[in-house]
């Protein structure tokens, strides 16, 4: 194969990396939580942001009802008064509104669409951290009783020697 310097450097540093965390196995679990902890931190990012999302379209929706009632009072006043062009400028107004609640309400729902994926991914995530932790704690006490047989070794042969 033909490869450039820079992909050779990648592939031996990779090696050197996958090779460094065999024999440290402490550091790949030090690795693996700290993974886990951005991708939490980063779900927790994206859940915040569309909690304020929402938040906003909550009031952009109130905001609306409020200017629709307005504008049926003002047709009906209108319609009652006698002035039907002017009313029914405040009903073509009154739809155009409408049709804004209904986009208003559509993005709302996708951002709750959103937000309960993320929150199933941030489920899904802390459920797979609770296990890595249980096997944290084995690979952790498997690598102690390793360094310790290792003194242990060490020191017999130095009584021997």
């Amino acid at each position: 194969m033909n490869y450039s310097w820079l992909e050779k450097l990648e592939q031996d540093l990779e090696k050197k990396f996958e090779q460094f965390l065999l024999t440290n196995p402490h550091q790949e679990l030090l690795l693996k939580r700290q993974d886990f902890h951005d991708r939490f931190k980063k779900l927790e990012v994206q859940r915040q942001q569309i909690q304020q999302q929402a938040h906003c379209q909550r009031q952009d929706l109130i905001s609306l009802a409020n200017n629709l009632r307005q504008w049926k009072n003002r047709a009906k006043k209108a319609r009652q008064s006698g002035e039907t062009a002017l009313a029914s400028k405040a009903e073509k107004h009154i739809s155009d509104l409408l049709d804004q609640g209904k986009i208003l309400w559509s993005k709302l729902e996708k951002l709750g669409i959103r937000f309960n994926a993320i929150e199933k991914q941030i489920s899904a995530l802390s459920h797979q951290a609770k296990e890595s932790c249980s096997t944290l704690e084995e690979d952790w006490a498997r690598f102690e009783a390793t360094q310790e047989l290792e003194k242990l070794k060490m020191k017999n042969k130095d009584l021997r020697g």
